[in-house]
């Protein structure tokens, strides 16, 4: 479920979010606050996977929708079979902003979402 974040001077504020993409999708997408570690999975429609905080004040930003479509030009655009595009977002989304990307990253995330992203890997190479 998408909110706004109730954080007092959100207008100012930088989040991050780390999206995982393969053959161009995004696979699920990472928030990490501050560059403080992940707080949450979040499908690429949105939803929350796993989450180790409450929303609010963590919630899935209302633009991630639009940081997907960025992810995914992005990954389309280089043209790899994976990738990790990194986005902040400023405030309450006035702005969205590439920051990295990651040919092999050195996050951490759930099995299950794992076992997802080397799937779609795989079939790729029709394996």
């Amino acid at each position: 479920c998408l909110q706004e974040r109730h954080d007092s001077g959100a207008g100012s504020r930088v989040d991050e979010y780390k999206f995982y993409t393969s053959w161009g999708m995004v696979m699920f997408g990472e928030n990490v606050p501050f560059s403080s570690g992940s707080v949450m999975e979040i499908s690429r429609d949105g939803d929350v996977i796993t989450s180790k905080m409450e929303c609010p004040p963590f919630c899935v930003s209302p633009c991630y929708g639009r940081m997907v479509e960025v992810a995914e030009k992005v990954a389309r655009s280089a043209r790899t079979d994976f990738l990790r595009v990194d986005i902040l977002v400023r405030g309450r989304c006035d702005a969205v902003f590439v920051s990295e990307v990651e040919l092999f990253p050195a996050s951490d995330f759930s099995q299950q979402l794992k076992d997802a992203v080397a799937a779609r890997w795989r079939k790729g190479y029709i394996i």
